[in-house]
């Protein structure tokens, strides 16, 4: 079920919009991975493989969909106050965590890619880690 909702539902629904997307010679496709797809973890394998599989298939669409003037990129979020991270981890979100993020910061970093403002961007995931970026990870409590 993993690999079907993380990787195999966004590479079928971009199957569906390529074609209209290379007819009209422009569009933007961005993926939802995570931190989690930029390295392995216990007991993650199943979810951090399609996120990192998300990832490596946002770079073969953006070589893939240039020629055509379709930008592909992929957001890797950290820690986000989703209903899913909380029931992953049995948590109260933010009251648990203060350093998770709020999912319109997400957003935000979406509504950018999908602007003309992201014009030169395409074939790379942006890391949107917020206070649970690794680089933090001696102050920052566990997930």
């Amino acid at each position: 079920a993993v690999v079907d909702v993380n990787l195999i539902a966004p590479a079928l629904l971009t199957k569906a919009l390529l074609p209209a997307m290379i007819a009209q010679g422009s569009g933007r496709i961005i993926n939802i991975s995570s931190i989690g797809g930029r390295q392995g973890s216990h007991r993650r394998s199943a979810y951090r493989a399609t996120k990192a599989a998300l990832i490596n298939l946002t770079e073969s669409l953006a070589a893939e969909g240039h020629e055509h003037g379709i930008a592909v990129t992929c957001i890797c979020p950290g820690g986000v106050d989703t209903e899913g991270m909380r029931k992953a981890y049995d948590s109260r979100g933010r009251a648990d965590n203060p350093d998770l993020m709020d999912p319109a910061e997400i957003a935000d970093v979406a509504v950018f890619l999908a602007s003309d403002a992201s014009s030169s961007i395409t074939g790379t995931a942006i890391d949107a880690f917020g206070a649970t970026n690794p680089l933090f990870r001696r102050r920052r409590r566990a997930l």
